[in-house]
C-alpha cells in the first residue's frame, strides 16, 4: 500500500500545526512530514524526504480518485476531498493548538467523513521515529494500535481493526480498510507519547475549539473598505499571516524560517538546507507584518526575543544569526546519509552551519522593525532601550568587518553592500528612536559613524561603468538583488539616479522573461545552480511602486501569486521552466514579502494612513 515511490509536487501539500510543531499533508491524503514534540525535533513521518524509508500516515480511497485541498475558511484546519466515480469523502486534518485549549498531548486528528455514496478508504501507518533511524514495533491495544521505539511511542486511536506486519526495513507498519456509508464519520487520532480516551464527541469538540481559535486569531475586516489589504488578493495576505502563525512557537515566541528541511532549491542539486530555526532577520521582517495586521502581542514577543538574543551574545562583536525554536534544538549541521532526499536531491541536512556565520544585516532588519512598531505607538521601556542601545553600539563596532551576508554564501566573508546598507539603517533607526523618545544615547558619535557608512557605500559599492550598486565593495563582476533594499530602507530615494540604474541593471541581468528575480549570478561555493527567489521579486515590486510604475508593479505581484499553491502557500523559489515551487515550504520570508508588497500597492492607491514598510 504505497504511493508508488513518487514524491508529490510541493503545490499539492497543505500544512497544519499547533504552535509547537507542524505537519505537511499531501492531496493524496498522506501525512508526509511531522516532527515531534517540536518542529525542530526528530521526525515521526518523513516520506517527504524518502518515499520508501521516511514513513507516513496515509488515508485514501481504494479506487481511482481525484483530490482537492482547501482550508476551512480563515483557519489552519485542512480539508482534503476525494471524489471517485460514484462517491465523495473528506479527510479533515488539524492539531489542537498548544496552550489554548485542554488539548492534552501533541496530536493529529483526522476526521473521515463520507459525503456522498458509500466508499472504502485504505489506511497505511508507518511511524519511523528519529528520522527513520529507530526500529519501530507496533501492537494492537484497546481502542487502536501503539507504535514504540526506545522511549518514544505513538498511539493511533481508531474504531477499526488494523493489521500489523513487518515492513521491508525491519520496522512494523499497520494497514487496514475503513468502509463508510453515506453520512458516516470516523476518527483517526495520532497521539504522541500519551494516550487519552477520545470518544467521538471529544474529537468533535476539539475540532470546534480549533476552528474557533483560528477564527478568533485571524485577520478580520471590521471596515472592509478601509482594510489595509482590501482588493482582489486580500485572502492571499490573510493566508500568509496564518502560515506565519503556524511557524511560530507559543512558548518562546520564536519564528521558524520554514516548516521543512532539505527540500531542494534545485531538484537534484545540493542547495538543501534545514530552515527549522529562527533567523533574527526573518523574524524582524515578520514583526512588521504582524503589526500591520493588528497582531501586536505576537509582534512584541518576537522582537523582544530577537533583541535578547542579540544582547546576550557572549562575544561583543558577534551575535548568532539563528537559534533553535526552543532550547532542545541543535544548530550543528549534520547529514542524514540514509535518506534519498526529495526527488533524489541530496544531501539531506539537519542543523544549519550558518549559525556560526557573521551576518551584519540582521541588526538593521531588527532595528527597522522596532522603529516601525515605535512609530505605530508601541512603547519602548528603559530595559528594551538598553538592549537597543547595545545592538547599535555593536553595529558601530562591526560594520567595517566583512561578513557572509544575507544569502549566507559559504565562501570567505566579503564586504557586502547590502550588509553595509543595513548597518547604516540600524544606526539611523537607533538615532531616530533615541531622539524621538528622549533616550540616553551617544547620538553625535552614532551620527558620524552612520554618515561614514553612507559615504563608504557610495564610494566603494557603486560601479560607475555599470551604473549600479554591486554585491560587494570594489568588485563590479556581480550584481545582487539585495541592493533593491537600498530605497526600501531609506538609504537613497527611489528616484535617485544610482537607484534607478541599479533597478534597471537588475531587471536586465537578474530576471526571467516573466520578471522573476534571481538573487545573484555566479559561483558561491555551492555546486548546483539556483532559481528566482520569491522575496527578491517582491522587493522589485516595492521598488517599482516607489518609482511610480504602479501598473508594472501590480502585474509583477500578480505574476508571483500565479505561482502560489492552490492553498496560497509559497516556498523559497520558482522554477522558471516548469513554473513550480522549489525549496522549503512554507517560507516565512516569501509570505512576509507578499504582505509587504500588498502594503506598498495599497500605499500606491493613496490609502490614507498607509506608510511604505521600512520607510
Amino acid at each position: 500500500m504505497s504511493n508508488g515511490g513518487v514524491h508529490q509536487p510541493l503545490e499539492r501539500y497543505g500544512i497544519i500545526g499547533n504552535l509547537e510543531t507542524c505537519a505537511l499533508i499531501s492531496a493524496t491524503g498522506s501525512i508526509d512530514w511531522w516532527c515531534v514534540p517540536t518542529l525542530g525535533a526528530e521526525s515521526v513521518f518523513a516520506r517527504l524526504l524518502d518515499v520508501d524509508a521516511g514513513g507516513c500516515c496515509r488515508v485514501q480511497p481504494t479506487t481511482s480518485f481525484d483530490a482537492e485541498q482547501s482550508y476551512c475558511g480563515r483557519t489552519n484546519v485542512l480539508a482534503t476531498t476525494f471524489r471517485t466515480a460514484d462517491a465523495e469523502a473528506t479527510v479533515t486534518d488539524f492539531m489542537p493548538v498548544a496552550g489554548s485549549t485542554d488539548a492534552g498531548p501533541t496530536a493529529i486528528y483526522r476526521r473521515l467523513s463520507c459525503d456522498r455514496g458509500g466508499l472504502a478508504l485504505s489506511i497505511e501507518i508507518t511511524p519511523r521515529f528519529d528520522y527513520a533511524r529507530a526500529t519501530v514495533s507496533m501492537q494492537p491495544t484497546s481502542g487502536g494500535v501503539i507504535a514504540r521505539a526506545d522511549d518514544t511511542d505513538l498511539f493511533v486511536r481508531t474504531e477499526y481493526g488494523l493489521s500489523i506486519e513487518s515492513a521491508a526495513d525491519g520496522s512494523d507498519m499497520a494497514t487496514g480498510t475503513i468502509r463508510l456509508a453515506p453520512g458516516e464519520t470516523s476518527w483517526l487520532v495520532l497521539q504522541y507519547n500519551r494516550r487519552d480516551p477520545l470518544p467521538d464527541a471529544a474529537c468533535e469538540a476539539e475540532l470546534g475549539a480549533t476552528l474557533d481559535f483560528w477564527r478568533d486569531w485571524s485577520h478580520e475586516c471590521t471596515h472592509p473598505n478601509r482594510c489595509l489589504f482590501a482588493g482582489p488578493h486580500h485572502e492571499m495576505s490573510v493566508r500568509s499571516t496564518l502560515a506565519l502563525k503556524l511557524l511560530s512557537n507559543w512558548r518562546t515566541g520564536a519564528l521558524a524560517a520554514a516548516a521543512t528541511t532539505s527540500i531542494p532549491e534545485v531538484v537534484g542539486g545540493t542547495r538543501n538546507w534545514d530552515y527549522r530555526f529562527s533567523w533574527i532577520r526573518d523574524s524582524a521582517f515578520t514583526i512588521q507584518a504582524l503589526y500591520e495586521l493588528g497582531h501586536v502581542r505576537e509582534a512584541r514577543r518576537v522582537y523582544d526575543r530577537c533583541l535578547a538574543q542579540c544582547h546576550a551574545a557572549e562575544e561583543p562583536r558577534h551575535s548568532q544569526p539563528l537559534f533553535g525554536l526552543t532550547e532542545r534544538e541543535e544548530t550543528t549541521e549534520r547529514t542524514l546519509e540514509h535518506f534519498s532526499g526529495y526527488r533524489g536531491s541530496t544531501p539531506v541536512r539537519i542543523g544549519n552551519a550558518a549559525a556560526t556565520q557573521l551576518q551584519h544585516d540582521m541588526y538593521g532588519e531588527l532595528l527597522l522593525s522596532i522603529h516601525r512598531a515605535y512609530r505605530y505607538g508601541e512603547p519602548i521601556s528603559e530595559a528594551t532601550w538598553e538592549m537597543i542601545r547595545g545592538v547599535v553600539n555593536r553595529v558601530c563596532a562591526v560594520w567595517e568587518q566583512p561578513d557572509h551576508g544575507i544569502w549566507e554564501i559559504r565562501t570567505a566573508p566579503r564586504q557586502y553592500v547590502h550588509s553595509k546598507v543595513l548597518c547604516w539603517a540600524a544606526i539611523d533607526r537607533g538615532i531616530k528612536i533615541a531622539a524621538d523618545g528622549g533616550f540616553d544615547a551617544p547620538i553625535s558619535r552614532w551620527g558620524r559613524i552612520r554618515d561614514r557608512i553612507h559615504t563608504t557605500v557610495i564610494d566603494r559599492g557603486f560601479d560607475e561603468d555599470r551604473n549600479s550598486f554591486v554585491q560587494s565593495f570594489d568588485d563590479s563582476s556581480r550584481l545582487d538583488a539585495a541592493t533593491l533594499r537600498i530605497p526600501l530602507v531609506g538609504f537613497l530615494d527611489a528616484t535617485d539616479g544610482r537607484v534607478v540604474g541599479t533597478i534597471n541593471a537588475i531587471e536586465q541581468s537578474l530576471t526571467t522573461e516573466e520578471g522573476l528575480v534571481y538573487r545573484y549570478r555566479g559561483g558561491d561555493g555551492i555546486e548546483s545552480t539556483d532559481h528566482p527567489f520569491i522575496v527578491c521579486t517582491f522587493w522589485l515590486v516595492d521598488c517599482l511602486v516607489l518609482r511610480g510604475e504602479i501598473e508594472r508593479a501590480r502585474q509583477l505581484y500578480e505574476t508571483v501569486l500565479d505561482h502560489a499553491s492552490p492553498l496560497g502557500l509559497l516556498a523559497e523559489e520558482i522554477d522558471p521552466e516548469s513554473g513550480t515551487l522549489r525549496g522549503n515550504l512554507p517560507l516565512a520570508l516569501s509570505h512576509v514579502g507578499l504582505i509587504n508588497a500588498a502594503l506598498y500597492l495599497r500605499y500606491a492607491d493613496g490609502e490614507a494612513g498607509i506608510r511604505p514598510p521600512g520607510v
